[in-house]
């Protein structure tokens, strides 16, 4: 069975500023930190631009206003303008897609928040851009979890198109549906490693959404922090009661802003 949330266009912004690149040693964990606190404001200038990339908690949905997202509230800190280029409902490729598009911008800072690997794509025909949904491969444990979402098909014209392209990303999404854990946590390795190969040069920020797939994370990158909304976000629900709310992401805002350190500003 497959399941679909709704998404949202992509919308480019423009810079010409780059920033020097500085590696971090390790991930930053929250429990480690004890962060509770505002995190402190950089004067820097306002031409800086960050990118985010991400599903649904990336792009802010289901909180009061996207304004407390936690792109908005790096962007806020560093007085910078954000491209948020996040989809709810995308898969890892389709995130892939959007840090293609981010690096063309030539930001300061790429935020990448990474989502569950049971997610595939098609062709949403009538808003004309790829649409991502989760494949339920647990629908029978976590029924109470996904009786109320809505089904691929409906979001499609409720038919399958009988298109070449239609229907290999329903064979493909079937193909996740049965293939053994192992092999798709490698395929979606496989995309969050062209993510960093890409962003070479370019300031980057990563983060798993959920966290059984931290260790796939870490094997791939330094440059993360460890946070994981999908798992905070049942101490601190949204409005929408399914993602995660303000604080959870004031938390991860303050992560982020740790991992980047006194050293980060934008070349001059």
């Amino acid at each position: 069975m497959m399941y679909s949330a709704c998404a949202s266009k992509v919308i480019p912004g423009t810079s010409h500023r780059f920033f020097k690149p500085i590696r971090l040693k390790a991930g930053i964990g929250a429990s480690s930190q004890g962060i509770d606190h505002e995190f402190p404001t950089k004067n820097i200038s306002s031409l800086m631009l960050i990118v985010s990339c991400g599903d649904s908690f990336t792009e802010g949905e289901g909180l009061s206003s996207k304004e407390q997202a936690y792109p908005h509230l790096i962007k806020n800190k560093f007085n910078a303008k954000l491209s948020n280029l996040a989809q709810s409902g995308a898969s890892e490729y389709l995130i892939t897609t959007q840090v293609e598009e981010a690096v063309k911008l030539k930001p300061d800072l790429i935020l990448i928040g990474h989502t569950n690997e049971y997610r595939w794509q098609v062709w949403d025909f009538r808003r004309n851009h790829w649409q991502g949904f989760i494949v339920a491969n647990h629908v029978l444990k976590n029924e109470k979890y996904y009786r109320n979402w809505i089904l691929s098909e409906q979001i499609l014209g409720n038919k399958r198109k009988k298109t070449k392209e239609h229907q290999a990303a329903w064979h493909a999404a079937g193909m996740l549906y049965f293939s053994d854990e192992e092999v798709v946590k490698r395929m979606w390795s496989g995309a969050v490693a062209k993510q960093v190969i890409i962003t070479k040069g370019i300031k980057t920020i990563h983060h798993c959404c959920f966290p059984h797939l931290q260790p796939e994370l870490e094997e791939l990158t330094d440059d993360h922090v460890k946070f994981h909304l999908d798992l905070e976000k049942h101490k601190d629900l949204a409005p929408d009661r399914s993602h995660a709310g303000a604080n959870c992401h004031q938390k991860l805002a303050e992560l982020i802003f740790l991992a980047l350190g006194e050293g980060f500003e934008p070349s001059r």
